[in-house]
């Protein structure tokens, strides 16, 4: 950090009330020239396109794990804090198939959740939660599925 940026982190924190009360203005201010704003931002983004998308490609490599605390407390309210004391609590494994998994990138387990109540269920594996994201988390769907696995069935072919 900057030491622009500390000094105002120092200040925020002894400073309370007028940090809120400089935000609130801003706000308001922000709301009485919202389109203003748009067209300044609009046109500064196209002026500078380049430089903005090159800085954000650099952000987002170097604060990996910032930006992914950031997405799982938007999608599931939860932190990597959490996320990574239901991995230890499950041994680094899906909770459906028991496979073991790493835990950081694209092929760790993924947070399942329900869609409509918004809760956290556990970790799974990307095929497990696509199975129950393709059934639409659909009991019944599930069992039919099972029983039409445990059936003694005969191959296409072999029924002509």
């Amino acid at each position: 950090m900057n030491p622009k940026t500390i000094k105002y982190h120092i200040w925020k924190e002894k400073n309370p009330e007028k940090y809120k009360a400089n935000v609130e203005r801003q706000t308001q201010k922000r709301r009485e020239h919202l389109e203003e704003y748009r067209v300044y931002s609009r046109n500064y983004y196209s002026k500078n396109k380049e430089k903005i998308n090159s800085y954000n490609r650099e952000y987002h490599k170097t604060h990996k794990e910032c930006r992914r605390n950031t997405d799982f407390k938007a999608n599931y309210g939860i932190d990597m804090s959490i996320y990574n004391k239901m991995y230890l609590e499950q041994d680094g494994r899906c909770f459906i198939c028991n496979g073991k998994f790493p835990n950081h990138g694209k092929l760790g387990l993924v947070v399942d959740h329900n869609h409509e109540t918004k809760v956290v269920r556990r970790l799974l594996c990307i095929k497990c939660n696509s199975l129950l994201g393709l059934s639409n988390d659909n009991p019944d769907l599930l069992q039919k599925a099972i029983d039409y696995l445990m059936e003694k069935t005969y191959g296409y072919r072999e029924i002509l």
